[in-house]
């Protein structure tokens, strides 16, 4: 118990954030009596450095000399609390001035080592602790999490039609492998045909840390009914490989859903028994119901420390979703936004700057992004910051929001980020009826050299309309 948030608390020190390590550590203390020593140890050793850091000394002698009395003390523990006694040791010498009374003074501890100097060495977990930087480490994870995987994996992650790319599905895949904590459950919405779904439970087989018993939750509309984001003769074609017959085609078109044909590409597989799909709605602006009698989104009775969001299409569908999500996610949970990097999604990137503190980025490839929940979400602190509707934020509010993340994007020499995040500032701006500025902002873009690989995805799609409305009216410049 503890290990994962006594690690957190350690970087949090390392970060200058002395309460929220403070919390962590009384946090793990409160529930270390089910007898985790190793835990207790810990988090006494990380209260004693708080203290040491304050220059609170005593209270840093009697922490470090508690995580040396329970069970599972080490010797990290063993020598700061030798170092706090000798530094105690000085301060009583030299407090008595050298008197007969005063006690020996305590032998000058040997210099310090120098503090070795880095190479370009470094671990996985080095990367996932952030020790190269914010510039570099979430770049570089991403890339190792997203190259090559293998010629049978690359197939099977190709073998369903999906609007993700081969990058972000092998990223999603050794997310839950290796940086999932095993323990609660993964989340899903937005599958579409599952391509990411494939990729998540393989992953979540590769875990050595998965709990038995922990699921992939995935939820949809799964309305056949509306534009898929697939080739007209998808389901077609896939007839005609006998991925799905030629039956559950045509049911999918009568029922206007295609749960039934998700749920068959699914079955029989390695990774058949984790997954639970749910259909699920969500509105656009608060009061929408469904046309057709869909369930509207209820996340199950479950904690998930992963959580894979392609689904939240609008401002207030993704207000909607967290209001009911944000009790369940834990802090220490990850949180995958695969459209974080479209350039049409401003209210995601709205979303992380809105609640600051709460959101570290992890690692990113391709459009999407991912991030450690720092801390819990408080749904008064959601309804606060996030409200209903764009239009309830002014066009100063959106200059800040986007003015901190390309700040954040530049130091990390994010071009892709930069490009989204610019068109995304613009389409905020259009949304509340700033369309002329927005124009501009866009049309600028296509001087800028750097932005040149960029033009024709995103640059020229965003000057006839860099965003829409809940109900899908394009928004046009």
């Amino acid at each position: 118990m503890g290990e994962g948030e006594l690690g957190r608390a350690e970087r949090l020190i390392n970060e200058g954030d002395l309460d929220g390590a403070r919390a962590i550590a009384e946090s793990v203390l409160e529930r270390a009596g089910n007898g985790d020593g190793a835990a207790a140890a810990g988090a006494h050793n990380a209260l004693g450095f708080i203290a040491y850091q304050q220059g609170r000394l005593i209270d840093a002698q009697r922490a470090f000399e508690q995580a040396c009395s329970t069970p599972g003390g080490d010797d990290d523990a063993r020598a700061n609390l030798e170092a706090v006694r000798t530094e105690l040791a000085g301060i009583y010498a030299n407090l008595a001035g050298g008197s007969a009374a005063a006690p020996a003074a305590a032998p000058a501890a040997a210099p310090p080592a120098p503090a070795p100097e880095r190479d370009f060495s470094g671990t996985f977990e080095d990367l996932l602790a952030g020790s190269f930087g914010h510039d570099l480490s979430p770049r570089l994870l991403g890339r190792l999490l997203g190259h090559g995987i293998g010629p049978n994996l690359e197939a099977r992650l190709a073998e369903l039609p999906t609007a993700t790319s081969p990058n972000e599905r092998r990223f999603l895949l050794r997310y839950a492998a290796r940086i999932w904590d095993g323990q609660h459950d993964v989340f899903e919405n937005g599958p579409l045909l599952g391509g990411t779904t494939r990729a998540l439970a393989i992953g979540m087989l590769a875990s050595d840390r998965r709990r038995p018993g922990t699921l992939l939750h995935t939820h949809d509309w799964f309305s056949s009914r509306v534009s898929l984001d697939l080739p007209p003769d998808t389901f077609d074609q896939m007839a005609q490989r006998g991925q799905i017959t030629a039956a559950l085609k045509q049911q999918t078109v009568d029922s206007g859903s295609f749960q039934a044909l998700y749920d068959h590409l699914h079955a029989g597989q390695d990774y058949s028994s984790l997954v639970r799909s749910h259909e699920a709605y969500l509105p656009g602006y608060r009061g929408e119901t469904t046309q057709h009698g869909e369930a509207i989104f209820e996340p199950p009775d479950t904690t998930f420390s992963l959580v894979f969001v392609d689904g939240c299409k609008s401002w207030f569908g993704t207000r909607f979703w967290l209001e009911r999500m944000c009790e369940r996610i834990p802090a220490g949970a990850h949180l995958v936004f695969q459209d974080y990097g479209w350039y049409s999604c401003f209210w995601l990137p709205a979303l992380t700057e809105l609640l600051p503190g709460h959101f570290r980025l992890v690692a990113y490839v391709d459009d999407t992004y991912a991030f450690e929940l720092l801390r819990p979400i408080d749904p008064r602190t959601l309804a606060d910051a996030y409200p209903d509707q764009p239009e309830d934020l002014g066009r100063d509010v959106y200059d800040a929001i986007f003015t901190s993340a390309l700040v954040d994007a530049g130091a990390r020499a994010d071009v892709h980020g930069m490009v989204c995040l610019t068109i995304q500032h613009a389409a905020a701006l259009a949304y509340i009826g700033l369309e002329d500025e927005a124009r501009h902002r866009i049309e600028a873009m296509r001087g800028r050299p750097e932005f040149a690989a960029f033009r024709d995805r995103f640059v020229e799609n965003a000057l006839r309309s860099p965003t829409y409305r809940p109900d899908g009216t394009s928004i046009v410049l």
